[in-house]
This record gives structure tokens, sequence and C-alpha cells, in this order.
């Protein structure tokens, strides 16, 4: 069995103002749900190409 490299990014996130914070965190919560969903598709499309560029056999 093949062992994954998994890794994570952390940084400080520090709003000016209460406004500030509001908007940060809905705009964290999206980067956060886009970056789920893209790789969450990216085994599927990985299976998808593999399957219709695999040469037949004869």
């Amino acid at each position: 069995m093949k062992s994954l490299m998994k890794w994570t990014n952390t940084f400080e996130v520090v709003p000016q103002s209460d406004e500030d914070g509001g908007l940060l965190r809905r705009l964290l919560d999206a980067s956060a749900a886009l970056w789920n969903e893209i790789n969450y598709e990216r085994p599927k499309i990985a299976v998808r190409f593999c399957v219709r560029t695999r040469p037949s056999v004869s």
C-alpha cells in the first residue's frame, strides 16, 4: 500500500474591524467549500481519464 503525503497550509487572518471579521469569515468559508468540492471531484476525473485513455487490448 502506498502512503500518501498529506499536508495543510495554516495562516492567521486578523480582521481590522467587526465588519471585516464577518466578511472574512464568509470569504474563508466559501473558499474552503470550493477547495473541498474541487478535491472531491478530482479522483473521479482521474478515473474517467484513465479509462478513456487506456489502450485497447486485441
